[in-house]
């Protein structure tokens, strides 16, 4: 009976690890009205130890860049790109043999926008890629939404 009781505890352990999410890149969101119908939605990432976080100005013919989507679909536009800010490591990565950029620790990406007076809130997914030197998780999308004044 014992050796049945600890089996069982031993599988179901198990299992409990595997269903833990492991995420080494940990997000936050905040909006900035910074002037009439302007706003500026900043995302930042803190990043576990040796992982690192795709920049957005890159090609996606190696891993994926980070990218701002928005589900809303009228009644805003964008203001110029997104921008980023971080310290940025540019050069070869083995991993994808080629040169790619990338950060690590902590990036805030941000994006501004300008609506046109008639929407109340803006919402949409920042897509990012994490990955260390010997693997990559999947992209990994974040929901956002966003209360607009």
């Amino acid at each position: 009976m014992k050796s049945i009781l600890t089996f069982a505890l031993v599988l179901s352990s198990a299992y409990v690890m595997s269903a833990q999410i492991f995420t080494p890149v940990k997000w936050d969101s905040s909006i900035e009205k910074v002037g009439d119908n302007e706003y500026a939605l900043t995302f930042t990432a803190m990043i576990d130890e040796g992982w690192f976080v795709y920049s957005a100005n890159m090609s996606d013919e190696g891993p994926v860049p980070t990218t701002i989507e928005f589900d809303t679909e009228s009644g805003w536009e964008r203001s110029g790109k997104i921008g980023e800010e971080g310290k940025l490591k540019e050069g070869y990565d083995a991993l994808f043999d080629m040169d790619v950029k990338k950060y690590a620790n902590k990036v805030v990406f941000s994006q501004k926008i300008t609506t046109d007076g008639s929407i109340e809130e803006i919402e949409g997914y920042l897509t990012y890629m994490t990955c260390n030197n010997e693997r990559c998780l999947p992209p990994t999308d974040v929901d956002f939404t966003f209360e607009l004044e």
